[in-house]
């Protein structure tokens, strides 16, 4: 398999779980977030995770983390809404720009 093809499969598993599975109801806490992140990416090893800009039912949650035998620290920020049932979903996710 090409890295290529496999971040793709991680990428549309992604979606697919933030379509049918909440990650919290109500307010989105750091924990289910984080949590979120280790079910979409579980080889990842998160080193830091914060909450960013966002306004009423939307947030960008921003995560560090380093991928397997590699040092080098990555980072991605998640676009999660909370939807009309106050399930959250993820609708972006996008490498910042340093």
């Amino acid at each position: 398999m090409t890295r290529h093809w496999v971040h793709g499969l991680t990428f549309i598993a992604l979606l697919l779980l933030f379509s049918f599975v909440s990650l919290s109801c109500g307010n989105l806490t750091k924990s289910s977030a984080n949590a979120a992140f280790r079910r979409a990416n579980p080889t990842f090893t998160l080193i830091h995770s914060d909450t960013g800009e966002g306004w009423d039912g939307v947030i960008n949650y921003h995560f560090s983390y380093r991928k397997p035998d590699d040092t080098t620290i990555y980072k991605e920020v998640w676009t999660l809404e909370r939807r009309e049932n106050r399930l959250w979903e993820v609708t972006g996710r996008w490498t910042p720009k340093e």
